[in-house]
């Protein structure tokens, strides 16, 4: 048994509050708290606490990851940055993604190919929003490496035409369409 001191308490989010103990703090459910009489100078056993928390903390991340993965295609790197800014625990994070990951309902390379495949961007612009979307290196490396530059020059130039065919000087038009496509990280 960890006695350990309850310092402070203060509402999170609708049914949830933080409890400062003496050894750091811990996210429960209200009712919980009220179970286990958590209110600030009551000594309690801080392991009872934290075991209790990372249960309800496991079966409410499960739910709120249900929710967000239901919007749109997540990569897990964005997932557990929405579990963290959520206040759960690291373990409940790792435990919820791996739970995530096996039901299918996360997939880095899932993302990643229909990330890629919306976007008219260039391989170093793709590159760097995977990465910055969460995407491990090496799910960026295999999506990029079938992003084929010279395979989307079609496409490019039926778009190029339309945003800047209409401009009569034609050096500026070549000016602003390669000024365009540098933006979107394709090679010169």
């Amino acid at each position: 048994m960890s006695a350990e001191e309850v310092l402070s308490m203060s509402e999170v989010r609708r049914g949830w509050v933080a409890a400062v103990l003496s050894d750091g703090s811990v996210l429960i459910t209200s009712q919980a708290a009220e179970a286990m009489d958590l209110r600030p100078g009551s000594s309690v056993d801080g392991e009872v606490v934290r075991r209790e928390a990372a249960l309800l903390q496991t079966a409410d991340a499960r739910k709120y990851a249900n929710r967000y993965l239901a919007l749109a295609e997540r990569s897990t790197g964005q997932l557990a940055g929405k579990l963290r800014e959520r206040g759960y625990m690291p373990e409940v994070v790792s435990g919820c993604l791996e739970w995530a990951r096996e039901y299918g309902l996360v997939d880095d390379l899932r993302y990643a190919r229909a990330f890629a495949a919306g976007r008219t961007l260039g391989r170093a612009a793709l590159r760097a929003r995977l990465r910055k979307n969460g995407v491990p290196e090496a799910v960026v490396a295999e999506v990029t490496a079938g992003a084929c530059d010279a395979g989307q020059t079609e496409a490019l130039t039926d778009i190029i035409r339309r945003k800047y065919g209409s401009l009569n000087d034609r050096e500026r038009a070549m000016r602003r369409a390669a000024g365009w496509l540098a933006r979107r990280g394709y090679a010169p």
